[in-house]
């Protein structure tokens, strides 16, 4: 790669003798690597074959260390778990807690919508 004084295009010229090459990219930040990517599997085990442990005329006489690269399986989401709900007091099993349905009524939720959407509390919530 670039930090031994070759670029990507040198790369895909020289690997290009064995099939199309679709792209060179750095492999890590060392810049000494790189990933070739070829069209055709057959190619890329033309190259391998070829070139592994071989010095390569056509980037400066370079002994090549090539192994395959697998692209990584895409990581899993995390499951982000809600915490639980409960409708009833009995479905808490807390002993002394009891759930006051209806506490806010539907009205009353519409009021505090209206005064958090105008920043300005009603009559009726300051008393």
């Amino acid at each position: 790669g670039p930090a031994v004084g070759l670029t990507h295009d040198d790369v895909a010229a020289a690997f290009g003798a064995f099939g199309e090459v679709q792209g060179v990219s750095a492999a890590d930040d060392s810049g000494a690597r790189v990933i070739v990517r070829f069209r055709e599997p057959a190619a890329a085990g033309a190259a391998m074959a070829a070139l592994h442990g071989r010095p390569c005329g056509r980037l400066s006489g370079r002994v090549l260390h090539i192994r395959y690269s697998v692209p990584a399986p895409p990581k899993a989401p995390v499951a982000v778990s809600a915490p639980p709900v409960a409708l009833s007091s009995s479905e808490l099993g807390i002993p002394g807690i009891h759930l006051v349905q209806e506490f806010v009524s539907a009205a009353e939720e519409q009021v505090r919508e209206l005064e958090s959407r105008s920043g300005c509390p009603s009559k009726a919530s300051i008393a």
